[in-house]
């Protein structure tokens, strides 16, 4: 089978979830020897290999990137994003000036797998092949802060309403974005829920060496448990910090704040490390005790949950930063309201903590490997267009 990847962004190598998301998916397919094409519309140039007008190359798993240098979708994709917008624009310049990859690309396609809905009217509107719109979020939630504008707002509400309703087959991340669509918009494609995973290095023990000079560097003298909060700067991971730091830390518990969001901590407490985004993030991961997921709002699910899962990590987090991933309170999680979430991270004693560790790392290896989600993805996804 050939299946056309269609992205709005570069999202190799990933530096988020929502990237991992987009390079986990198709990990189903290569592994069933089909052939994967990925169609990227718009990025940094600092992707492309200029003075060439397109650049290509193949991930190690076997996937074809394509990425056409074209400033009409460049530009309309870079800006939104630095200022933290939606494009809702991708589309309509798709369907006007669709760059040739992507015309051959749904010629060639048996399948067409659109990641996000910015794209999936246009893709629908170019060719007969079967569309698949691939969700990671209800972007109608997603975007809250935008409803103060309302221009914007409405008009990524109607792009989803359409890729909603125009795809072929509607994919979520849980159960709860597929009620969420349904009340949005009425569902009336087929759906199918492929949960979030983690990548195969998330799943392997850094050395040991190494964890201890992150841990030795991190952790001060007098601390005895090491909790870590992993967030790009996206505004539910913004709010999840800064109500970690509106409460006082229990006696023995340092907290490290990894990732881009730690940007929005200026001057933190003795308690806190940051350490912005680090390319060792599992290592970072296997120095700590105990993960920490205070989230309370957002869409689709939280891909750091599958990270911690699979590094064998013990996760205090809200039930809603739980979602998705059908995890049971103190089994392979502990639950917590987010002002709890220090003070249930000190809690648990190191036997508990190790038994919850060990229980984690079994449930991710069992669920949250993604080729076994790309496979049952791929295999519904026959099922339900006949292909």
């Amino acid at each position: 089978m050939n299946v056309l990847q269609v992205v709005p962004k570069t999202v190799y190598p990933a530096t988020h979830g929502g990237e991992s998301r987009a390079n986990g998916l198709i990990q189903g397919f290569l592994t069933a020897d089909d052939t994967v094409r990925r169609f990227v519309q718009g990025g940094l140039i600092a992707n492309h290999d200029l003075p060439k007008l397109e650049r290509r190359l193949r991930t190690p798993n076997g996937c074809e990137i394509f990425r056409p240098v074209n400033p009409l979708h460049d530009i309309p994709s870079l800006l939104p994003a630095i200022f933290d917008q939606p494009t809702p624009l991708l589309g309509p310049l798709l369907r006007l000036w669709p760059p040739r990859p992507l015309r051959e690309g749904l010629e060639w396609a048996d399948l067409v797998l659109v990641e996000g809905p910015l794209q999936v009217p246009a893709i629908c509107t170019l060719t007969e092949t079967p569309v698949v719109y691939s969700s990671h979020n209800v972007e109608s939630d997603r975007w809250p802060f935008l409803t103060n504008s309302d221009t914007l707002y409405d008009r990524l509400v109607n792009v989803e309403r359409s890729a909603v309703e125009e795809c072929d087959a509607l994919v979520c991340t849980s159960h709860r974005d597929v009620r969420r669509f349904d009340d949005l918009f009425g569902v009336t494609s087929p759906t199918i829920v492929a949960r979030n995973g983690a990548p195969a290095a998330a799943f392997k023990r850094p050395p040991e060496p190494d964890i201890e000079q992150i841990r030795d560097r991190i952790l001060p003298v007098g601390s005895s448990r090491l909790a870590v909060f992993v967030g790009s700067d996206y505004e539910p991971n913004v709010e999840a910090v800064e109500r970690l730091l509106a409460v006082s830390a229990p006696d023995g518990l340092h907290l490290a704040i990894v990732g881009s969001v730690g940007q929005h901590v200026d001057a933190p407490p003795e308690w806190v490390t940051k350490t912005g985004f680090v390319d060792n993030l599992y290592t970072h991961l296997a120095a700590a005790d105990v993960a920490l997921n205070p989230i309370t709002s957002g869409g689709g699910s939280n891909v750091k949950v599958a990270e911690y899962l699979a590094q064998g990590l013990p996760i205090v987090s809200t039930e809603f930063g739980a979602r998705g991933y059908d995890l049971e309170d103190g089994e392979t999680v502990l639950l917590a309201k987010p002002d709890d979430t220090l003070d249930t991270a000190i809690s648990p004693t190191d036997t508990e903590l190790k038994r919850l560790g060990e229980q984690s790392r079994t449930y991710a290896e069992t669920h949250l490997n993604w080729e076994t989600i790309g496979e049952r993805l791929r295999n519904e996804l026959i099922g339900s267009l006949s292909l």
